[in-house]
């Protein structure tokens, strides 16, 4: 029996001394960055940011890969440090902000009364790794509403595809940033095309 405890004890320290390191879990966040802001007057108006509605499986926090024509999977060691419906309202009002063709922006929390309102859809946000080069993808609708009567000023799509710059969670994301950021300067353009 005494050789048996230490047979067994013997095996249970092997064991424990064979384990791998756990492999830690990386969060990022998508945030916008501009130059300089836009060369254009301020609508009189403040605009108010709607909480993005982003389709699943993109909506959660874990990034997502395309693999193959139908096949796609979640990364459980690469994940958004927020939810990406709110993570990418506030890239998108931040950098509206920042653009200065509205007197004022305000993101989905903020009470303030707001003269129009700007809804977004994300219908695809991933990383397709069939492409070639690997690249991200990112497919959003913008909806502009004037508040005071419900009326649409402006219906518009974008679909941006950038390639990645190193084959890596931090270069997709980065790349991911990009695309959005393609994005919102076509939507710019098109908000300052309108006659409000």
């Amino acid at each position: 029996m005494k050789v048996f405890t230490i047979f067994l004890v013997a095996a249970l320290l092997a064991a424990c001394g064979n384990t791998r390191p756990a492999v830690e879990r990386q969060s990022f966040l998508i945030r916008t960055e501009r130059s300089a802001p836009m060369a254009v007057a301020p609508v009189a108006g403040v605009l108010r940011v709607a909480r993005v509605v982003v389709a699943p499986p993109f909506d959660q926090r874990a990034l997502v890969y395309r693999r193959g024509d139908v096949r796609y999977e979640t990364d459980f060691y690469n994940q958004f440090a927020a939810d990406p419906p709110d993570m990418l309202a506030e890239a998108v009002a931040g950098w509206l902000r920042q653009g200065g063709l509205f007197q004022r922006v305000v993101a989905p929390a903020g009470a303030a009364p707001a003269d129009y309102r700007l809804d977004t859809s994300v219908s695809a946000f991933y990383v397709d790794f069939q492409a070639n080069p690997p690249s991200a993808v990112i497919s959003l609708r913008w909806h502009l509403v004037r508040e005071r009567d419900g009326s649409t000023l402006l219906e518009n799509d974008s679909r941006q595809r950038v390639a990645l710059a190193e084959k890596s969670p931090d270069g997709a994301v980065r790349a991911l940033r990009d695309g959005l950021q393609l994005a919102l300067g076509e939507l710019e353009a098109a908000l300052a095309a309108i006659r409000y």
